[in-house]
This record gives C-alpha cells, structure tokens and sequence, in this order.
C-alpha cells in the first residue's frame, strides 16, 4: 500500500476554500459568456434582421461577386501584396 502525505487539516481546509473560490470565478464567467453570446446575437437580429427572413430587405450577394480573388490560407505580405488602409483585400476566419 502507498502512503500519500497530507497537509495538516486547516492547509486542507484553506486549499478547499481556494478551490471553490476559483470554481465560481469560473462559473460566473461562463455565465458572463453565455449573457454575452445572447447580446451579440440581438444586437446583431437588431442591426440586421433575421438573415433568413431578410426583414430589412438588404440585398443578397455572392463574396465572389464583389471580391477580386479569393485565396485560402494565404497572407498578403507573402503572396506580394501589401496592407491597405481601405478596402477589404483578404478576408480570413
């Protein structure tokens, strides 16, 4: 059989004590997260409607339409281009 040292009762207690405070820092953060996720997605149905149902009317357009070459998995320093300050040159994930 192994024996496994442990602390003294009250540095036992304390640890305990710790490790609860540091769980409900994490479950008041995944709530934080989970209230902000259900802002975003108001915040985004407000701005812009339901994309399915398209409420607002805005109009509908293929990126390949309005885009003049679409890459994946590239940069633009290493295929020759530059940063510009308009524009959208790359769009990424």
């Amino acid at each position: 059989s192994f024996q496994i040292p442990l602390p003294p009762l009250p540095e036992q207690k304390r640890i305990a004590e710790v490790l609860d405070k540091a769980d409900a820092l994490r479950e008041k953060r995944h709530l934080a997260l989970q209230k902000l996720d259900t802002l975003l997605q108001s915040v985004f149905l407000e701005v812009f409607g339901d994309p399915v149902k398209n409420p607002k009317g805005l109009p509908k357009t293929k990126i390949s339409e309005i885009s003049t070459r679409i890459t994946k998995g590239e940069s633009p320093n290493w295929q020759g281009f530059g940063y510009e300050d308009s524009g959208i040159r790359f769009v990424t994930k």
